[in-house]
């Protein structure tokens, strides 16, 4: 009966121990984490990742700040002619940002040309020329006609013809913003969208495609996402929205 019992006990203490042991074990393992481990893990993931290039970040060396600011409102509202609106105007056609000196086209709603729903897969002009075969697959890892809008060529290529052609706001340079460039539109404290709306309405919190491509990776280009205005990389065939801009390149 003694021996019974003292094998109970001593299972029961053995189980203890085991449990405690296994216990410390998984707080080592949450707190003691070698710091070589993440450090590789960290490399490894920072290897793995495309390079914020300058033009996404705004970073590096340019001819002139990419932003500078000036004295009087920063935007101003521009009507479809091209001639400067006073600030409290209810219908306007585009934006120039004084702080840039580029001009911004303003999205609507009414299921035009520019309506604010419509998606663009991501095509550099001139990538396809016009006697390809059909089912060639166009250089530059361009993508076509694979958004939603109203037109049968829903991609950015198209979409930036088809603005150039209106002479929207009495310009026919309009093209694709660089990474940079459109982010130069997020707003400080604003969210969902991250922009002004009270010059920039109709703004989907999604992503915008920009004119900036992942370098090596030619399937790959940059997208701000006006959620929360953090650029991300995506594949040029998904549809994303747009917003064109009328400028040199700065």
């Amino acid at each position: 009966m003694r021996r019974s019992v003292a094998w109970a006990t001593f299972l029961e203490v053995l189980c203890a121990i085991l449990l405690m042991a296994a216990l410390i074990a998984a707080l080592l393992y949450i707190f003691n984490t070698p710091e070589a481990s993440v450090q590789e893990e960290t490399l490894a993931l920072d290897q793995g990742s495309p390079e914020l290039p300058n033009s996404v970040s705004g970073s590096g060396e340019r001819d002139q700040p990419l932003v500078s600011m000036e004295e009087g409102p920063r935007f101003v509202k521009i009507d479809a002619g091209g001639v400067e609106l006073a600030p409290e105007a209810g219908d306007w056609s585009c934006v120039l940002d004084r702080s840039t000196g580029l001009l911004w086209e303003v999205k609507r709603v009414d299921g035009g040309l520019q309506d604010a729903e419509h998606t663009y897969s991501w095509a550099r002009e001139g990538d396809l020329p016009a006697d390809a075969e059909p089912d060639a697959p166009p250089p530059g890892g361009s993508v076509y006609n694979r958004g939603l809008c109203l037109y049968s060529e829903c991609d950015t290529a198209a979409y930036v013809r088809e603005v150039r052609e209106l002479g929207l706001c009495g310009a026919s340079d309009w093209r694709l913003p660089e990474a940079a460039e459109l982010r130069t539109l997020e707003h400080p404290t604003r969210y969902y969208p991250d922009i002004d709306t009270d010059f920039f309405p109709n703004t989907i919190s999604g992503n915008y495609w920009t004119s900036t491509e992942v370098e090596k990776a030619r399937t790959l280009a940059w997208s701000v996402d006006f959620n929360n205005g953090f650029p991300y990389i995506a594949e040029k065939r998904l549809a994303h929205h747009l917003r064109l801009t009328s400028g040199p390149v700065r």
